[in-house]
């Protein structure tokens, strides 16, 4: 699908990315013809960058700096080690009490990572679902360095940084 719109006075055409498990995002091509692509041929993003496009803009950087979580005046995790990818720090597994969580039993898919898994948590009396993920066994090289390291919903717990 390709819809046709305008920043800041330059066409662009947004492009429905695709695999062959389903939709992957949509991209925003700017263009300097209107016709660019179609005069080339491509209907289809993933005519150009094949998937998983996401790896491709994607950056794992290694945190240099502490960082802890909390929920409830109580830690989740603390680290000097974790990465950080599309905004998330990733701790290292021995860098979370494992003994305050259980397993959600959710799952959802990231083109480039993986399998993710969830858990749930009831530190300080709430019972708080879905508070962090992690992918189990990733499915790209570029995904591996957080290959069962845990993230936390920044909605759901406090993130403090060193």
């Amino acid at each position: 699908m390709r819809t046709r719109g305008k920043i800041k006075g330059r066409t662009t055409y947004k492009f429905s990315c695709s695999s062959e498990s389903g939709p992957l995002a949509h991209c925003v091509f700017l263009t300097p013809s209107p016709n660019i692509m179609t005069s080339l041929g491509f209907t289809k993003l993933t005519e150009i960058l094949p998937p998983p496009f996401h790896e491709l803009f994607t950056n794992l950087e290694l945190a240099r700096m502490t960082v802890k979580v909390t929920l409830n005046g109580q830690v989740l995790a603390e680290s000097d080690d974790t990465i950080v990818v599309e905004g998330n720090h990733y701790f290292p597994p021995d860098a979370v009490k494992k003994a305050d969580f259980t397993d959600s039993g959710t799952h959802t898919t990231c083109p480039w990572k993986g399998e993710a898994s969830y858990y749930n948590t009831s530190v300080g009396g709430d019972q708080v679902k879905d508070v962090a993920w992690y992918y189990p066994k990733t499915i790209t090289a570029k995904a591996k360095p957080i290959e069962g390291y845990v993230a936390f919903y920044k909605s759901k717990v406090q993130i403090e940084q060193d």
